[in-house]
This record gives structure tokens, sequence and C-alpha cells, in this order.
């Protein structure tokens, strides 16, 4: 498992979910699933703007969590999920745009810092014996 282009991707994913559903990927990908009751009109520092996989799939097959709806156009009246969606790619665009960047350039970057410091891992992990699993 090579750790360098792990991060990257997570990067990347971040980026996406940050810039389309105002969450990062850790929170977009797992919040919600057990019926926390969160709920679409979120908990501290979330709104109606933040979206979770949960929700969007709780959404589709008219379910609810804790009696909350998950129809977001319910609560938003005639603004959907197209609304939400357009409002946080224009609020988040320059931001995920960067972090796009970052992610592809955080591996090209590390193999070519001075002293070669991922070799130096890679070699520290191989003596520790683990080596053959785990990689920058």
């Amino acid at each position: 498992m090579k750790i360098i282009p792990l991060m990257a991707s997570y990067i990347s994913i971040s980026a996406v979910t940050q810039t389309f559903f105002n969450n990062n990927a850790w929170t977009f990908f797992t919040t919600d699933w057990m019926g926390s009751g969160r709920g679409p009109t979120g908990g501290p520092g979330q709104g109606l703007q933040n979206m979770t996989m949960a929700e969007i799939v709780k959404g589709m097959a008219g379910g609810s969590s804790n009696g909350t709806e998950w129809n977001r156009t319910t609560l938003l009246g005639d603004r959907g999920w197209g609304s939400i969606l357009s409002n946080n790619l224009r609020d988040n665009w320059f931001m995920g745009t960067l972090q796009l960047v970052a992610g592809a350039a955080l591996p090209k970057i590390a193999n070519k810092l001075p002293g070669r410091p991922v070799q130096k891992v890679n070699k520290l992990l191989k003596d520790v014996g683990i080596g053959d699993v785990v990689k920058l």
C-alpha cells in the first residue's frame, strides 16, 4: 500500500465532496447511516447547504431519521437539490480547484524533495519489516 498516492486520492476526493456537497470526504461518506438524527438541518456548523451520501440515498428512498424527513425539497420549498449543488459549486469552486491541483501535485513534489526523504522512509519501513506492505 503506497501512502502518498493514497493521501493524494483522499485530497482529491475531499476536494470534490467539499465543492459540491460542502462536506469533506469522511463526513460525506460516513455521517448519518445509522440514524444519528442529524438530519438535513445539520448540527453545529452544518446547514442546508451541507449534504451527505446517506441524505442523498435516504432522500431518494423517501426515508427518514428520528422523524426528520430527508426530503430537502420539502424543507427548501422550490429550492431543491440542484439549487444546493449550484450554490455549493458557486461558493466552493476556487478552493476545490486548488485542492485538486494540490492533490495531483503532491506525489510529484514528494518525490523531488532534496535529500530524498521518501526513499529514506521506505528504507526505514523495510528495515522495520513492513516495507513489503507499506511504502510512501
